[in-house]
């Protein structure tokens, strides 16, 4: 094994080394297909083996398992788990240098983040979001998002 271990309540340990497997095998192997909450699941899964796919440079990986966890049935609802992982596809897609598209899954993180008024949540995602519409020239709006970020991070005490 690995060592390492899926972060959150999923539990799963991760496949032996060496062995190449897809996101959609990982989600399936680990009940997220058959499981009863498979939307929340799976959201919860990508969000465990983020780190590790990020550290090992597998950016694409992470994007694909990640937007195929926000496709599945159940997936759909807006709540934190949801808001989480359009956040977290936004960031991937910056880092591979899709900010148009980091942006459509960053305005949902924020309207969902919005929805559920959490607060936190609304200032983690301002960030990136403001440094998609400053790769896309939108200066203005970059400041906007960057200021409304600090301003938030600010009443949290960060």
């Amino acid at each position: 094994m690995l060592g390492l271990r899926v972060v959150g309540d999923v539990g799963a340990a991760f496949p032996q080394a060496g062995e190449h497997r897809t996101g959609r095998e990982a989600l399936t192997d680990h009940g997220a297909d058959h499981a009863a909450d498979g939307g929340p699941l799976g959201l919860r899964l990508v969000r465990g083996v983020r780190f590790y796919l990020f550290n090992r440079g597998r950016l694409a990986l992470a994007l694909r398992m990640t937007l195929e966890a926000l496709a599945r049935p159940g997936a759909s609802a807006r709540d934190f788990n949801r808001c989480r992982a359009c956040c977290d596809a936004g960031q991937i897609a910056i880092l591979m240098g899709r900010h148009d598209e980091a942006l459509g899954y960053l305005l949902e993180s924020l309207a969902i983040a919005r929805e559920i008024d959490d607060r936190g949540r609304i200032a983690i995602v301002l960030q990136p979001l403001g440094m998609a519409y400053l790769a896309r020239g939108e200066l203005a709006t970059a400041r906007a998002c960057l200021a409304e970020a600090l301003d938030r991070a600010r009443e949290r005490g960060d």
